[in-house]
């Protein structure tokens, strides 16, 4: 199907409008967080790994190359808003989301045992929103 053909180039255009802005939000001090813009940080970031993951392309590239892509980005950019400053956190903050978002699942099912222990076996919805 033409759908299926175009499902991976759609993929990589997310993947390179997310980095981009990754890259700008962070250089202009902005942090992935779990609360306001940070979130939104954390959030666009984790929808790039993700997609990465699923298609099996982080596999191929890794955190190095994976960080190429945001220092691809500067350069690219360079000519419409001048040279980026030197960010040299900038790979330490990736790689930090990064495994942040691998421990994810563990962290969430070990916080929903603890939630079912101490409810009985029976949630509400406020606790299903609480806990995740």
């Amino acid at each position: 199907m033409v759908k299926d053909a175009i499902q991976p180039i759609k993929e990589l255009y997310i993947i390179l409008d997310h980095t981009r802005t990754v890259m700008m939000t962070i250089t202009d001090g902005a942090l992935p967080s779990n609360v306001g813009g940070g979130g939104n940080v954390r959030n666009i970031l984790r929808r790039v790994l993700f997609i990465l993951k699923k298609n099996g392309w982080w596999e191929k590239m890794g955190l190095e190359g994976f960080c190429e892509i945001f220092n691809a980005h500067k350069v690219d950019l360079e000519g419409i808003y001048g040279k980026f400053k030197d960010y040299k956190s900038f790979d330490e903050i990736i790689k930090v989301e990064y495994e942040r978002w691998l421990h994810t699942d563990d962290v969430q099912a070990l916080n929903l045992e603890k939630l079912l222990k101490k409810k009985g076996g029976k949630l509400t919805m406020d606790d299903w929103i609480t806990c995740m």
